[in-house]
């Protein structure tokens, strides 16, 4: 059994800097959540009051994430190669997830019991009548001011697609240091119950290398096999255009609905990231209408 920990132990060494680096990420993580969360939304003038909607502008969802090749967003002919340019077709299709999902977005939260969306149609007449135009470039705190004032807004919802179709590395890394963490504080509290360096040694290692292997070395299969969609979310109040939540949405895919649909649709990887696109969706508006609830008074 000492042999078995010692072996751990080099393997601990040889993951030392990938670890390192994980636990850099999820500390600024956890620390940015924590901050998300203990912001008073009182504080920053945004106070939801009983028997009345929250009103909020929703901005264009952003796109956020590099689609380098059609077979990640959309299922192609084996061997084929798509008809007209590639970067043409990706660019094209993502412009209709966009805009689709800006539309369900609209839907979702304006059957909330919360909070009240105002229509785009509606939205972008008041900017225009007041001279602004919608823009998914970043706003400074003095521009949201003004996009609220002039849409009559409580606050302005921003949301970004960050990942669709496969996972970015950056995120990757922060999976695996998370999975590292959860198995150095495993290996705490091993030790912490029966007091042997060893014990906890081996139960630490043996969560962190499930963990490398799961979003390191089998990050190709995740991405095959899943249909991840990641969605960032930031609500910013109209009193001072600061940023009082938010949100990151990671949905791998929804297997329950893909098992209603018909054989031969199963398979298709547009259809598989509409339905994680739209569990996606349903997430994000169910972390709002719980934290507008907690702020009600």
């Amino acid at each position: 059994m000492r042999e078995k920990a010692a072996e751990a132990f080099r393997a601990l060494q040889v993951c030392a800097p990938t670890f390192r680096r994980g636990l850099r990420l999820v500390f600024l993580l956890i620390v940015s959540l924590a901050a998300a969360g203990c912001v008073s939304w009182s504080k920053h003038g945004v106070i939801p009051e009983p028997g009345r909607k929250l009103r909020v502008a929703l901005l264009p969802v952003e796109l956020g994430v590099t689609i380098k090749h059609l077979k990640y967003i959309q299922t192609t002919p084996s061997g084929g190669q798509p008809a007209g340019g590639e970067p043409e077709l990706i660019e094209k299709e993502m412009r209709g997830v966009t805009n689709a999902l800006s539309a369900a977005m609209e839907t979702r939260l304006g059957g909330s019991q919360y909070l009240e969306v105002i229509p785009q149609n509606e939205f972008s007449l008041s900017l225009e009548k007041a001279g602004l135009s919608l823009s998914t470039a970043p706003l400074s705190a003095q521009q949201i001011r003004a996009l609220c004032a002039a849409s009559r807004a409580d606050a302005l919802l921003k949301v970004k697609l960050s990942g669709y179709g496969a996972i970015k590395h950056k995120w990757l890394v922060l999976l695996v240091g998370s999975g590292m963490v959860e198995g150095v504080t495993q290996g705490i509290v091993a030790y912490s119950l029966v007091h042997k360096q060893w014990v906890a040694i081996v139960i630490g290692a043996e969560e962190i290398a499930q963990e490398l292997v799961t979003w390191g070395g089998g990050a190709y299969i995740f991405n095959k096999i899943f249909n991840p969609v990641i969605l960032e979310a930031e609500l910013h109040g109209a009193v001072d255009g600061e940023k009082i939540w938010s949100k990151t949405i990671f949905v791998t895919r929804d297997k329950a609905a893909i098992k209603k649909l018909p054989k031969e649709q199963q398979d298709k990887r547009e259809i598989r990231l509409r339905l994680t696109t739209d569990k996606a969706i349903g997430e994000l508006a169910g972390a709002l209408d719980k934290k507008i609830k907690k702020n009600t008074k």
